[in-house]
């Protein structure tokens, strides 16, 4: 790991510059969503549509949603315009932008999209979760994943003019999971706008699926060969027995299918299947469990490549609504309105003495990261092997899990330590970092020369997001 410091803190500099936000003057500003160019006549076609939104963010707050067409930019029509340009017309100066939208069931109205401006000079806490990733990379890690998803979508049907769907009839053999599949599905329907009726539906769904055993061509090891899944119900990434699709260590096939049709023809307007090889037994509805969610991130605009992935970007922290300084993290930038800082009476230019009776006594950015991957190295041992590395954010490197029969020796090095580990209070919730559970924060502030003692009841907050590459 020694090698890769020094690449390391240049490309958290690079980060911390503010990366693709707007820099405007000595602000920053993002609008804190993602968007591509639609190649899909039946779905904004030649416009930009909405593949990401940022928790907390203003267009979280604004209301836009995933797979919303974009038409027009403050009056502008987006349509035949590039991402550049789109771009620029989003990251303007001006306070406010409003944007006309088209969905489902919602033509063409009107959303004003604010933006989160922060000094060029300062750091969240959003970006400080990131920044010291290595305390917990269970809150703040991100991976590629690809699927092995197929997806066919007819370029006459217009599913903008979609508004309602309904399941087609179950066979007494396969309704049990049939219901199974569809709870699923109808969860991830409804969240894109649409509406279940039996009344002249404009989609009508159905599933196929099968599990089979197959030979393994190789000798099994005695570790469960797996791969990285989503798990949406609990917004995290968990090992399942997936394999490669040509693994020599397979010993079942499975495939599973969503498919959207015309009613009126019968003819599949859009469809997703998935094939996979497993290393291990699991039933239909546990692998849709993971698997349909992810499916229908490509409804209804599918990803236009043959192995389509997205990037899960895990970020949990607690927040109290502080901003630092960029060259010096003892110092308040600025406190967001309603956090709990400002209500805490926590003031712009106050001086961070310690956290949680961790002083901060580093006299520069670089020598308070120097500390924190010496920690990083010598708590490397405490690391689950068995696992694979994960992608560490603002770095160039990659780690893996804590191992969980070592959380009190993690704890131990943390408080022992003079790493100066002040900043792992971000995940101050997991017992690796604090293992008497207390839910109240103490940051010794100095003001004017006097020091105070000002205890944070900090939040939990979960910015985990989905991205299509």
């Amino acid at each position: 790991m020694k090698k890769i410091i020094t690449k390391s803190l240049l490309l958290l500099g690079i980060a911390l510059q503010g990366g693709a936000m707007l820099l405007a003057g000595n602000e920053v500003c993002r609008v804190g969503f993602q968007f591509q160019i639609s190649h899909l006549p039946a779905w904004g076609a030649s416009q930009p549509v909405v593949t990401s939104i940022a928790p907390f963010g203003p267009a979280d707050r604004s209301g836009l949603r995933v797979g919303d067409i974009i038409e027009s930019i403050d009056g502008v029509p987006t349509l035949n315009l590039t991402g550049k340009q789109i771009h620029q017309l989003l990251h303007t100066r001006q306070a406010q932008h409003i944007l006309q939208i088209s969905n489902f069931g919602r033509q063409k109205k009107t959303y004003l999209l604010g933006r989160d401006c922060k000094l060029a000079h300062s750091v969240t806490e959003r970006e400080l979760a990131e920044l010291f990733a290595l305390y917990s990379l269970e809150d703040a890690s991100s991976q590629r994943i690809a699927y092995p998803f197929t997806y066919q979508q007819a370029s006459t049907f217009r599913l903008d003019q979609v508004r309602t769907f309904a399941f087609a009839p179950s066979s007494p053999a396969t309704q049990g999971i049939d219901q199974a599949l569809n709870i699923l599905i109808r969860k991830a329907l409804v969240a894109t706008g649409l509406e279940e009726s039996h009344d002249s539906p404009d989609l009508l769904i159905s599933t196929y699926y099968q599990l089979s055993p197959v030979e393994p061509t190789a000798k099994p090891s005695d570790e469960m060969p797996f791969g990285w899944r989503y798990d949406p119900q609990h917004r995290d990434l968990k090992p399942l027995p997936v394999l490669p699709s040509q693994s020599p260590l397979a010993t079942y096939k499975l495939s599973l299918g969503i498919v959207a049709q015309n009613p009126q023809t019968q003819k599949a307007v859009w469809s997703c299947e998935a094939n996979e090889s497993l290393g291990a037994d699991m039933s239909i509805p546990e692998y849709a469990a993971y698997s349909i969610p992810i499916m229908l991130q490509g409804f209804p605009l599918a990803p236009n490549t043959l192995a389509p992935s997205w990037t899960f970007q895990t970020l949990r922290y607690h927040y109290t609504g502080l901003v630092y300084d960029k060259a010096t993290l003892r110092r308040v930038i600025d406190v967001e309105y309603g956090s709990p800082a400002m209500s805490a009476g926590i003031l712009p230019g106050d001086i961070i003495k310690s956290i949680n009776g961790i002083e901060l006594d580093h006299p520069s950015l670089d020598d308070l990261l120097t500390a924190y991957y010496t920690f990083a190295e010598r708590s490397e041992k405490y690391r689950d092997k068995d696992l694979p590395a994960m992608h560490v954010p603002m770095a160039n490197l990659q780690s893996r899990y804590w191992a969980p029969r070592h959380y009190d020796a993690i704890a131990t090095m943390l408080l022992r330590d003079r790493s100066d580990a002040a900043f792992s209070y971000l995940f101050s919730f997991r017992p690796y970092i604090n293992p008497e559970r207390l839910d109240v924060l103490v940051f010794e502030v100095e003001r004017r020369g006097e020091v105070y003692r000002v205890p944070i009841r900090p939040e939990k907050r979960d910015e985990s997001t989905i991205i299509p590459n």
